[in-house]
């Protein structure tokens, strides 16, 4: 029977060790691993309603569903949605009357381009790509050091949407920026260093005496994976993916990358003093004299280390080695092509893979970034997930579709922008009943896009939004933030960095803190600095509304609000209508001014029985706050 037990054992062990091949064999063969597909828009038979190939994939669906696409949105609605899309600011009522008169059948259009030119447009834009970066000004261990260099990078990313970078080249720079500069010398050296802030922006856990550098990678490698394959690689740390094709061999073999990265010392409790910035200038140019060269200004950014393969860390622990694995990519989206990394990190390999036109994912997960900034949700809706427990794409054509272009079109996000904007599907309205009562029996969550969905406006947009109709936004560029000199730095877990610096700059400006978040973008569900954010969540609690009826910073805006409208215009009519113009793009109706000039009259009437001075500017401050709180100012349809 011994000889029996045996047979039996051998084979259980064997079925067991062939289970993960077996598992991870039908893995790889998960949609979001196969090559993009070469799709051509479908026919339709309604081709009036197809303004570009988006409409074809939409209307295919729609009609195959049974479902009946909304009417269009009206003029004011689709500049308000338009520019808060693309520059998360409200359109000044010169800009709404310019639209409504020009007639041509390219007016849309000229509005897409002139937003497209602003300068605000990479402040909007820029703000997504660091929500997805984990940007902070403050280092994130417990006595989360400032990181004064920080804001280099924020305007690089900001500068490189403005310039249209193309998104192979801007990950390349993030990435590798410093290889880059090495091999690539012009007059970007610098930019091309501040790039690597992506990697170098990764939480620190502990000092120089106590840090723990494989939590400071994991994060690296977390962060990568997520922002730009859409894939959860952390999970491999301590064993194989548990339904991923990612084994704990592919992880570290990004670690020895990133394990041969020299990474920058913000400061802590346990080694005050910052080390291991980078120059921004050429060592070639660094001048003799650790005096002279003390005023080379530096940058937060990384460069090589001595490279090295690294070794497993069994059970995910650090100090318990394990076999040594080669520095190189996950093996399922290696492709034919072999990597080889010879010398150096690995990095400009990685980000040269990476951006491969043909990888299965780095387009794809792009082009389904920009989409549900325009819709409000993802083509898949996991947007940091394409992985088997991730969502399936609801039009998962139409997604290739635009990962195959977004490529040949030279990795252009404006480009992908202009196709988006200009489809009939983007300008729906939102609020078309007949369409909702023929529809939302059959999908009632418009994941098919048979109307436009009424989104609240997010943290940045709404601060913003009231800085601007208030007439108190500073629209100039933010620099560094105002730290105090570095020999005074003496934070610890107990008493950590927690200064402040308010401004009225646009809010991708404000200080970022890793360990305390801004009240108002904490309240209004702004991103979490201290991990990849895939998206914002929405939420709609009692406290948002009691923070616009209650905040002294809202009172404050309110007021300058009041204030603009008492200067701008002789009367109180025309006051009221301007004021709905700059707040909500709308032109009030005649029973709307009526009901206006009714509530500023009762207000003055409550205020003079009261005794209280400068009766009109509190009126108006009053009717301010209630167009701000108002869910019209708040909501983009």
């Amino acid at each position: 029977m011994r000889w029996m037990a045996r047979i039996l054992g051998f084979v259980l062990v064997t079925a067991a060790s062939l289970a993960p091949l077996a598992a991870q064999d039908s893995q790889s063969k998960h949609w979001a691993f196969q090559p993009v597909a070469h799709v051509e828009p479908p026919q339709v038979d309604h081709p009036d309603w197809a303004q570009n190939p988006i409409d074809q994939f939409i209307y295919a669906e729609l009609k195959a569903r049974g479902l009946q696409p909304a009417g269009l949105a009206d003029k004011r609605t689709l500049i308000r949605r338009a520019t808060f899309d693309l520059i998360g600011l409200p359109p000044t009522p010169e800009e709404v009357q310019a639209f409504l008169e020009d007639e041509s059948p390219e007016a849309f259009a000229r509005v897409v381009e002139r937003l497209l030119a602003s300068r605000h447009y990479g402040e909007r834009w820029g703000r997504h790509w660091l929500d997805l970066a984990r940007y902070s000004d403050t280092a994130g261990d417990s006595s989360d050091y400032p990181i004064p260099q920080a804001y280099l990078y924020r305007n690089y990313v900001i500068d490189a949407f403005n310039r249209d970078m193309p998104y192979d080249q801007f990950l390349r720079e993030q990435i590798a920026g410093d290889k880059l500069a090495q091999l690539e010398p012009d007059d970007r050296y610098a930019e091309k260093i501040i790039a690597t802030g992506f990697i170098a922006l990764s939480r620190r856990f502990g000092g120089v005496t106590k840090g723990q550098p494989h939590l400071i990678i994991e994060d690296t490698i977390d962060t990568l994976g997520r922002a730009t394959m859409a894939m959860t690689l952390r999970c491999a740390r301590c064993q194989d993916h548990m339904t991923d094709p990612i084994t704990t061999r592919d992880y570290y073999a990004l670690y020895g990358i990133f394990e041969s990265t020299r990474y920058p010392h913000p400061g802590a409790e346990h080694g005050k003093e910052p080390f291991d910035f980078v120059p921004l200038v050429p060592p070639d140019q660094m001048p003799a004299d650790e005096a002279e060269a003390k005023k080379v200004p530096l940058a937060y950014a990384v460069i090589d280390a001595e490279p090295r393969d690294a070794r497993i860390h069994l059970r995910g622990e650090p100090h318990q080695k394990g076999q040594r694995v080669k520095r190189g990519v996950p093996a399922v989206l290696r492709g034919s092509e072999p990597i080889d990394i010879t010398n150096g990190s690995g990095r400009l390999e990685l980000a040269n893979w990476l951006t491969r036109p043909d990888h299965p994912l780095t387009s794809r997960v792009m082009v389904n970034r920009i989409w549900p900034y325009h819709f409000g949700k993802g083509i898949v809706k996991s947007s940091s997930n394409f992985g088997v427990n991730g969502d399936k794409p609801t039009h998962p054509q139409l997604l290739d579709y635009l990962a195959r272009r977004f490529v040949e079109e030279g990795w252009s996000i404006k480009a992908m922008h202009r196709l988006i904007m200009l489809s009939r599907t983007y300008q729906l309205a939102s609020n078309d009943r007949q369409a909702w009562s023929a529809n939302h029996g059959i999908d009632g969550d418009n994941n098919y896009y048979w109307k436009f969905d009424r989104r609240r406006l997010d943290a940045e947009s709404l601060r913003d939004a009231m800085l601007a109709v208030s007439g108190t936004l500073d629209p100039e560029p933010g620099g560094p933030h105002p730290f105090p000199p570095q020999e005074k730095w003496n934070y610890t877990q107990h008493k950590q960095f927690s200064d402040d610096y308010p401004t009225n700059k646009r809010s991708v400006y404000q200080l970022v803190r890793r360990l305390r978040k801004d009240t108002f973008s904490e309240l209004f569900d702004g991103p979490d600095p201290n991990a990849s954010t895939e998206c914002r969540r929405v939420s709609t609690v009692p406290m948002q509304a009691l923070f616009l009826m209650n905040s002294p910073w809202v009172a404050a805006q309110s007021q300058a609000f009041a204030k603009r409208m008492l200067m701008a215009e002789p009367d109180d009519a025309a006051r009221v209508r301007l004021a709905m113009q700059l707040a909500w793009t709308h032109d009030p109706t005649n029973e709307e001014i009526a009901d206006s000039l009714n509530y500023l009259a009762e207000y003055r009437k409550a205020l003079q029985k009261a005794g209280e001075d400068n009766v009109d500017q509190k009126a108006w401050t009053s009717f301010c706050r209630v167009l701000l709180a108002s869910n019209a100012f708040v909501y983009v349809d």
